[in-house]
């Protein structure tokens, strides 16, 4: 066979290869769906220097098969000022067929003297409505969130 001839049937046999790689991994990425959700949001602690934010996030996996979470991040916001941010880098396996997976006590901090006018509202009795914007990291793909909470002392 002629070198050119070799050279069109490699460079074809590299073109379908790396097609049938991107279907697939177009495919799989279809597969995983999670269904993040926040719950139980409370306060956990009022002090003189910080108010602490608590609440879990449910993950439900409607896939057959298990999905390792292992990055959970983002922030509250309070009438659209930034209040704090959460981070949580540990393992957790959701099972598949509709399961949930709960990660527990995720807290959030922040200065009263940054938000004095809230913890004072909170104190009085009044409503206060947070935003919780985040995202979960499985099996290499992103999930985001969000969710608007109220909350009264």
């Amino acid at each position: 066979m002629k070198k050119t001839t070799k050279n069109i049937l490699y460079g074809t046999g590299a073109i379908a290869l790396l097609l049938v790689g991107w279907t697939y991994f177009r495919s799989a990425k279809k597969l995983i769906s999670l269904s993040p959700e926040v719950v139980g949001f409370k306060i956990h602690k009022v002090d003189w220097t910080r108010l602490v934010l608590r609440f879990d996030v449910q993950v439900q996996n409607p896939s057959s098969s298990d999905i390792t979470i292992s990055d959970l991040n983002g922030s509250i916001s309070n009438g659209g000022t930034a209040i704090g941010s959460f981070s949580n880098s540990s393992t957790y396996v959701c099972p598949g067929n509709n399961k949930l997976t709960t990660i527990k006590n995720i807290e959030v901090s922040a200065s009263v003297t940054k938000i004095i006018t809230l913890v004072t509202n909170l104190i009085a009795g009044k409503e206060a409505t947070f935003t919780i914007d985040g995202y979960i990291v499985a099996d290499g793909n992103t999930f985001p969130f969000s969710t608007t909470q109220k909350l009264s002392v």
